[in-house]
């Protein structure tokens, strides 16, 4: 039985409603060295919108147990609230990032160095959360 039921999901083409699944063109990070991390202070580490969206998430899942919502529902909920709070968390790291301003002149891991844009410059971003913003030095 549990062959059929593993037959039956590989066949399937269809996932939830607003997933991002191709087969052509997978998404994957390149390997890359890791960047420089800095330490910020706990008052834009600990952004109240994502404990509040982890809250409501909490409070959801206990309501739909007690109200015995369909598994269908609770699963594109949970979808759509986590695709929220991924946006947020995504968001707040940006934050914590900045501009990525590492001083007038960086150097790389081949030794070549390379020189801050004068201005900053907008910078579109496109993750599985949804798009982003950025205004960036590099």
């Amino acid at each position: 039985m549990i062959e059929s039921v593993v037959v039956a999901f590989a066949l399937d083409n269809k996932g939830l409603l607003e997933d991002n699944m191709e087969r052509i063109n997978p998404m994957f990070a390149l390997p890359r060295r890791p960047w420089a991390m800095f330490a910020h202070n706990t008052a834009t580490d600990n952004p109240q919108l994502l404990h509040d969206l982890a809250d409501q998430l909490r409070t959801y899942v206990g309501q739909a147990a007690t109200l015995g919502t369909p598994v269908h529902e609770v699963e594109r909920s949970l979808w759509q609230r986590l695709l929220a709070l991924g946006h947020a968390a995504l968001g707040q790291f940006f934050a914590l990032q900045g501009t990525g301003d590492l001083g007038d002149t960086v150097t790389g891991p081949d030794g070549q160095a390379w020189v801050r844009l004068p201005e900053l410059h907008p910078c579109r971003y496109v993750s599985i959360f949804g798009a982003f913003a950025l205004t960036r030095t590099v």
